[in-house]
């Protein structure tokens, strides 16, 4: 198509998107005329039609599988586990991840007797701090400076829990794990190579 032709398309869209009339009465008794002259007819149906075919930017409800998908996890940034008990700090090597305790899924434990609400440990080690939570050991430590004798390991992760609003720490029993593992009010996971 020519440059100089343009106005040609709009006019044409204009002429279709104009009510069609073959004589007759309208609602106030006047006659519809049958013809319509092209410099009377109105411009914003042609801009209308125009935008209509030019948007064809598809809604997020319209593209497959966009609703469905589950949000990108994201790194709520720093938070300090020294005074903010839903935060929960863990170190590997130089580098500090953030955990919010409130954002993960929790379950419901029996503690000789009380029900604890509890964030499993293993959800909180994502592979953004590691793909190989098995060549780490782990250390927790309380707010007062605490932490138990020796490592846990992964098969010790793998049973371990940290109760919310109080961050206190929770081993299946079949661990057999002392007491003193169930440090309170822990703020910081420290992890060091297995063995090392």
């Amino acid at each position: 198509m020519h440059d100089h032709a343009w106005w040609k398309v709009l006019l044409l869209a204009a002429l279709l998107a104009a009510p069609v009339a073959c004589g007759g009465d309208d609602d106030d008794g006047d006659t519809i005329e049958d013809t319509a002259d092209a410099s009377d007819a109105d411009d914003t149906a042609a801009e209308d039609v125009v935008e209509e075919t030019t948007d064809t930017t598809p809604d997020a409800d319209d593209v497959p599988g966009e609703a469905d998908a589950p949000p990108e996890e994201v790194d709520p940034g720093p938070c300090d586990g020294m005074t903010d008990t839903n935060c929960l700090q863990i170190q590997l090597g130089e580098e500090m991840f953030y955990r919010r305790l409130d954002g993960y899924e929790t379950q419901d434990i029996d503690d000789e007797g009380t029900t604890r609400t509890v964030v499993y440990l293993p959800d909180l080690i994502d592979e953004a701090i590691t793909a190989t939570p098995e060549d780490y050991r782990y250390q927790g430590y309380g707010t007062d400076g605490y932490t138990y004798g020796g490592f846990a390991t992964w098969e010790n992760m793998l049973n371990g829990y940290i109760e919310l609003g109080n961050r206190r720490l929770y081993w299946d029993p079949s661990q057999l794990l002392p007491n003193s593992w169930n440090i309170r009010d822990t703020y910081l996971l420290v992890l060091s190579p297995a063995g090392g």
